[in-house]
């Protein structure tokens, strides 16, 4: 069985949600970016905004390594918030 992780890049608050929403695209562009470059179908990352969690991405155990490695985008952090057996 191959654990799915649930990795979420947090969003400002306030603003009438206006910073959050240039956030939510500015790391949606680069996750499409990353997904490019590594040869990752940007479909299966799954990409969706959760109400308090962020921007959120499901990745495989697999993948969860090589996106650990190879995310460069410091102003971007991340957390892993949970893993579930599929």
């Amino acid at each position: 069985m191959n654990k799915i992780y649930l990795i979420s890049f947090p969003l400002p608050s306030g603003g009438s949600g206006i910073p959050a929403g240039m956030k939510a695209n500015e790391i949606s562009v680069a996750l499409l970016m990353w997904a490019a470059m590594y040869g990752v179908t940007y479909q299966d990352l799954n990409v969706k905004r959760i109400i308090k969690k962020g921007v959120c991405i499901e990745l495989p155990e697999d993948l969860l390594a090589q996106f650990k490695l190879t995310w460069h985008r410091t102003d971007l952090p991340y957390k892993i918030l949970q893993n579930n057996h599929e």
